[in-house]
């Protein structure tokens, strides 16, 4: 079985009982590997393209390499040493850290690979900022805990210049930095009009952020996945392309919650049927109670298990450190 898994992995070809025999020394004859090849077919592990093909795993039979077959591999110490550097050149901006992960996690595996930014269970604001627009408009920006960035117009009653801007929103930052949106809702009043809609426009915009069920993922690779034969006929191409730009087919995956461990969901394993082509592996990272995300790899169910699951596991632990010094940095300034 492993055989055969790793043959087409390599090939793309269906594997047949001649080459089993001829390059693998199983100290059996060829008739033993014809009958253990059939009985593969007879229990679903193996399929057969053509009756003149040689064999090729089914979705059971990739499920069982997986579970049973598969050795725990890290990816080499100069690639994790790449990696950590890679990061390393970049400033802690989450926004070129979630790029970064998933370009990277594409280049290592040869497929498709997706972020999704770590979200907090309860967005906390960490600073916000007015700038004057026009004369009776200004643009509200928020800056949470971990990272994310939010904006919104907001109308003024009057005109303010963008000095009274700024002691409005240094006067607004004394007081809320650090809170959830139930905490500034109870923030006790006596404020002015322009105070009084700036923390409404801010509540409004944490509820929104709190309901979110997972942020937009940052998806790389899309050439690496249609290089694959698998995906080279143009419907199935079209069908790849429309998958990977509509974000939103991974809701439902995502929406059911990621463990921090590395799951593989193989083909028709995956209750979405836009995905039922294609092989997944991802992970969770971060702080469950605090901030998490996931970081995982879309490609056909022909791919480099041992590869994919340990490129996956090290960038997961890369985010999940790099998401703890985030969360502590925040939590650092925000006692100071």
């Amino acid at each position: 079985m492993r055989i055969v898994v790793e043959e087409y992995v390599r090939t793309g070809n269906p594997v047949p009982s001649l080459d089993v025999s001829r390059f693998h020394a199983l100290r059996v004859g060829p008739a033993t590997i014809r009958n253990e090849l059939a009985w593969l077919k007879q229990e679903g592990y193996l399929a057969q393209p053509h009756t003149s093909a040689g064999s090729i795993p089914s979705d059971r039979g990739y499920r069982y390499y997986v579970n049973s077959l598969l050795e725990n591999v890290d990816i080499s110490p100069e690639e994790q040493r790449l990696v950590r550097h890679m990061f390393h050149q970049v400033q802690t901006d989450l926004e070129e850290w979630m790029g970064l992960a998933a370009l990277l996690l594409a280049q290592l595996v040869h497929n498709a690979a997706f972020v999704v930014p770590p979200k907090a269970a309860r967005a906390r604001l960490k600073r916000l900022h007015l700038i004057a627009v026009q004369e009776l408009l200004a643009l509200l920006v928020l800056i949470f805990q971990d990272g994310r960035l939010r904006r919104q117009l907001v109308a003024l009653d009057q005109p303010m210049s963008q000095d009274q801007l700024d002691r409005l929103s240094n006067k607004l930052n004394s007081m809320c930095d650090g809170m959830t949106r139930p905490q500034i809702a109870a923030v006790p009043g006596g404020f002015s009009d322009a105070e009084t809609k700036v923390l409404q426009t801010t509540a409004g915009l944490m509820a929104a952020e709190d309901s979110r069920e997972y942020q937009e993922p940052k998806v790389e690779g899309l050439r690496n996945l249609l290089r694959q034969p698998e995906f080279s006929k143009g419907e199935t191409a079209l069908d790849v392309i429309e998958l990977l730009e509509n974000r939103a087919l991974l809701k439902p995956m995502l929406s059911r919650g990621v463990d921090q461990r590395v799951q593989v969901i193989i083909g028709e394993e995956n209750p979405e049927q836009s995905l039922q082509d294609l092989s997944v592996v991802m992970s969770g990272y971060g702080l469950p109670e605090q901030s998490s995300g996931a970081v995982g790899v879309l490609g056909p169910r022909r791919m480099s298990y041992s590869r994919t699951i340990a490129s996956v596991r090290f960038l997961a632990l890369l985010l999940g450190q790099l998401a703890a010094e985030m969360e502590g940095a925040s939590n650092t300034g925000s006692a100071q």
